[in-house]
């Protein structure tokens, strides 16, 4: 009796590191197919639709006022910039961290090199 019980507990255990182990690579998939650039994209497509890039067949009405699409349009590319550059980002430096460590980097590397380049003022004497 004692050895099945054993049997089961440790079939039970087995399971659970196989349910762990699964679900760890189900959400590496899935992380790597949402950043897929391919699927970006069709998610920046679906976004600019909905947002009203498609006219849907109904009819354009004039409007006198203002025209406000332009500060949706300019939204929409906003976002869609906004979205390459986080991609880029972490593709290039893997964290938006290191990213601005880098450029901060960069920053202090470009002023040190142009105080080096500054000639030495020379007091004048009158």
């Amino acid at each position: 009796m004692d050895n099945d019980i054993l049997e089961v507990e440790n079939r039970i255990r087995e399971r659970e590191v196989k349910i762990r182990i699964l679900a760890k690579q189900t959400g590496r998939r899935t992380l790597t197919a949402l950043t897929h650039p391919a699927s970006l994209a069709a998610v920046a497509v679906l976004g600019f639709l909905a947002g009203g890039g498609i006219n849907g067949g109904r009819k354009k009405v004039k409007v006198v006022e203002s025209d406000g699409n332009t500060g949706k349009k300019a939204v929409g590319i906003g976002g869609l910039l906004m979205t390459g550059a986080m991609w880029f980002i972490k593709a290039r430096f893997g964290t938006p961290w290191a990213a601005a460590e880098y450029v901060l980097s960069r920053v202090q590397n470009h002023r040190a090199a142009a105080a080096h380049r500054r000639p030495q003022a020379t007091p004048r004497s009158f």
